[in-house]
């Protein structure tokens, strides 16, 4: 099942400014189902993504985090309102996830592909540990 459509993303993409990674955007048209199904509890889909950039600014303000995203940091999920994950759409198809989590001094980076995250939860959830 697909989180969003070709034409959600290209409406997401014109949006942004910038063309989303082709790793993300594999995961976004479906080819990855098992992870998009195990995402209970964050925000990932079409109802949240135009706005996940200002919510993650937002946590990173009532933190007091002095950390700024840059214009072409793409925040694709959100979780529960303290954690979220960004990559960058700097034309790399498989760039680096960063996350951050409410509280901590600042962003890191979490993976050098946006694939070894993908891989990453494939195992967890084959070993049942992705909830």
């Amino acid at each position: 099942m697909a989180i969003c459509s070709q034409a959600e993303i290209q409406m997401l993409e014109k949006a942004f400014g910038a063309p989303l990674p082709g790793e993300y955007k594999r995961l976004l048209l479906g080819e990855y189902p098992q992870v998009e199904e195990h995402m209970v509890g964050s925000d990932f889909d079409m109802r949240y993504l135009p706005d996940l950039k200002g919510s993650a600014a937002n946590l990173l303000d009532e933190c007091g985090d002095p950390f700024v995203l840059g214009e072409k940091d793409f925040v694709f999920i959100m979780h529960q309102g303290y954690t979220f994950l960004y990559t960058s759409c700097n034309g790399s198809d498989d760039p680096p996830v960063y996350s951050y989590l409410e509280d901590n001094p600042a962003p890191r980076r979490e993976f050098d592909h946006f694939s070894e995250w993908i891989a990453l939860c494939r195992r967890e959830i084959e070993q049942g540990q992705f909830t």
